[in-house]
């Protein structure tokens, strides 16, 4: 193999190391730390944290920037849902953006397979026979 053919090789696609293998200066400060624009310092951006954190842990901690972004997005629609649902019961808010929010939230976590299925109702009663 020439020289030339050897350098084509070299910088192809394949024998790059992926973006998680990259140094992490060379990354995004978004990619490094997913959360530093969820401020810790309100109620709502530690509720922020606290969802990605959770999110992340249950599909095993990725690395990828783009499955990153998505846990970030429905820890940030599932906070915001929180937060409308909350103005909703102490009088203000609109029911309207209270269910876009939840349904925008509740896609996000199905989109991560997050969505929780509920047992069935058999299994419920199933459950009650046998206590003692």
């Amino acid at each position: 193999m020439s020289a030339d053919a050897a350098a084509v090789v070299a910088g192809s696609s394949a024998s790059r190391p992926s973006v998680t293998a990259r140094p992490r200066r060379t990354l995004a400060r978004i990619t490094n730390d997913p959360l530093h624009r969820a401020k810790g310092n309100t109620p709502e951006g530690r509720r922020v944290r606290d969802l990605y954190r959770a999110f992340a842990a249950t599909l095993g901690d990725p690395g990828d920037p783009g499955t990153q972004a998505q846990v970030l997005t429905a820890a940030q629609l599932v906070a915001a849902a929180e937060v409308a649902r909350t103005g909703l019961l102490e009088g203000r808010g609109d029911l309207d953006q209270v269910i876009r929010l939840e349904n925008l939230s509740a896609r996000a976590l199905r989109r991560l397979g997050l969505n929780g299925k509920r047992a069935a109702p058999s299994d419920f009663s199933r459950l009650l026979g046998e206590l003692p």
